[in-house]
């Protein structure tokens, strides 16, 4: 069994994670490392977005 884990808004320099998923069996583990990647793209996407209309 394989828990994915993720530094809290995906700083790498942060000291406390999240769990993204837990207890996954190999079977399921490249999908879920799969979601966790679109996950963060669509974070960054949120970031970026929000500098931009805030730079306006």
């Amino acid at each position: 069994m394989y828990d994915i884990l993720c530094a809290k808004d995906f700083n790498p320099n942060e000291r406390t994670g999240e769990i993204f998923s837990s207890s996954n069996p190999k079977l399921v583990l490249a999908e879920q490392l799969r979601r966790c990647i679109l996950y963060y793209y669509r974070h960054r996407v949120k970031i970026v977005s929000a500098k931009a209309s805030a730079a306006r």
